[in-house]
């Protein structure tokens, strides 16, 4: 079993703050108070009466309820870093590669030997 060994990765990850800053703005505009006039009068030429109606509705609006938010989050997220491969991962990584381009030119191998086989059995 000392033949067969694996690879780690190489790619550490290394937390790195990261700043997030966001301000929302709150305005309310509100009817701070209310003023009715409601008046009827009346007026008298000769034999004709004359009324008028009058009703004035004032609303004064503050604009009060203003809200800041100011809110900051700081959020860790992992940064790969790479590092420098040690010279036996390397050869580790050599070795595989040629082992698999090995192994697959074996494997197209015995499927032409088995392809001829079947058309000279033909």
């Amino acid at each position: 079993m000392s033949g067969i060994c694996s690879c780690r990765t190489t790619v550490k990850y290394v937390p790195v703050k990261t700043v997030r800053t966001d301000s929302v703005y709150f305005n309310t505009h509100r009817i701070d108070s209310v003023f009715i006039h409601d008046s009827v009068s009346m007026i008298q030429r000769g034999d004709t009466i004359t009324e008028y109606r009058y009703r004035y509705i004032y609303k004064y609006k503050d604009k009060i309820d203003t809200l800041y938010i100011n809110r900051t989050d700081s959020i860790n997220v992992p940064y790969p870093v790479e590092r420098e491969l040690s010279r036996w991962e390397r050869t580790k990584i050599e070795i595989g590669g040629w082992a698999i381009g090995l192994l697959s030119g074996a494997a197209l191998l015995g499927i032409g030997y088995v392809i001829v086989w079947l058309v000279r059995r033909r």
